[in-house]
């Protein structure tokens, strides 16, 4: 490496550009593969449940709401795949061997795929901040909000929330209190379209006796906790952007709700998008061996490396939402793992 030409040199341009172009060409195939196996599996049971609510056309266009967002959930398979495929087609050709016979050396053989690694994580935060959130309410809209939540296995955003003695339902702006007494009677019913900041209009109140008759009607306002709760709108955890999401956690946290499911799904946001990088990684030491005949062989480890990593991600995914590990180990261990499985295989093809 001491002696490779510099990095800036136009022999370093051109095979920078020819390397990038085979890569980003494998990509555009590659991507769009995953996607449609993606959505079919998506429009499998779930799929026939929903459009006998809401009809095929609508989760249709749902389907189609939801591409960003399986574009980011699938992007490190999809470079991963990509690099693999385009190193396999410069080996076979002889043209990784070429490359370094005029002074292609590692880091210049490498340089592309850390570039479209880093791409693709950077596209890939853009969008799940960006677009994503407006597509997958859009398609809750259609699916009247019927879905459940892929990550958190929940359904946005209305169901019966608790705090305290009472219980709460959400539906659009109405809004539905029940306060319990210790003998798990309804001891106050509230009732009303809740406001922009919490507050009940067009609220009526009926409390009741231990023996059910009803006691005093009028007015009533919710605890401030559960004002709280009720008035952040709860979309699906994946339907919101980062920045929201924390705001949304903060506020439940408040409302003493236990958040774990929307805490993975928080420190997703950040960890997906990332391993784009840490797959590029594990893609550079197959392009620094020079046999022929390995491509199908390295096309077959890097599938299991890939295995290997989802492995650990859902493993991961369940430990932390059964509450054996907290959301930020649960998600950023594995994630960790991957990179340095990838650091280690990079230096031993280096030192090789």
């Amino acid at each position: 490496m001491a002696n490779q030409p510099p990095l800036c040199d136009n022999r370093a341009v051109i095979l920078l550009g020819y390397l990038l172009r085979t890569v980003l060409a494998h990509l555009g195939v590659v991507l769009p593969a995953l996607a449609a196996l993606y959505l079919a599996f998506d429009l499998g049971d779930e799929g026939r449940r929903l459009a006998a609510d809401v009809g095929w056309s609508a989760v249709l266009r749902a389907s189609l709401l939801h591409l960003p967002l399986i574009a980011v959930q699938i992007a490190p398979a999809a470079v991963l795949l990509a690099a693999l495929l385009a190193v396999s087609s410069l080996r076979r050709r002889g043209e990784l061997e070429a490359m370094a016979t005029a002074g292609g050396g590692p880091l210049r053989i490498g340089a592309p795929l850390v570039i479209v690694g880093v791409c693709a994580a950077l596209l890939a935060l853009l969008l799940d901040e960006l677009v994503v959130p407006s597509c997958e309410r859009s398609a809750d809209l259609l699916y009247h909000h019927r879905r459940a939540s892929a990550l958190t296995g929940r359904r946005p955003p209305l169901r019966w929330a608790t705090h305290g003695a009472w219980f709460l339902h959400q539906q659009g702006g109405e809004v539905v209190a029940l306060e319990l007494d210790r003998r798990f009677q309804i001891a106050q019913r509230v009732e009303g379209r809740l406001g922009q900041h919490g507050e009940l209009r067009d609220a009526s109140a009926v409390r009741f006796a231990s023996d059910g008759t009803v006691v005093r009607q009028g007015t009533s306002h919710l605890p401030a906790a559960l004002a709280l709760l009720a008035a952040r709108e709860r979309p699906r955890a994946e339907a919101q952007s980062f920045t929201r999401l924390r705001r949304t956690l903060s506020g439940l946290e408040e409302a003493g709700q236990p958040t774990p499911p929307e805490e993975l799904v928080l420190h997703t946001k950040l960890a997906f998008p990332l391993l784009n990088l840490v797959v590029a990684l594990l893609a550079w030491p197959p392009a620094l061996r020079r046999d022929r005949r390995a491509g199908s062989a390295e096309l077959l480890v890097g599938l299991g490396q890939l295995f290997l990593l989802w492995t650990l991600l859902a493993a991961g995914w369940t430990a932390g939402r059964v509450g054996w590990l907290s959301p930020a180990v649960a998600v950023w261990v594995p994630t960790a793992a991957g990179g340095v499985l990838g650091g280690i295989l990079l230096l031993r093809a280096l030192r090789s």
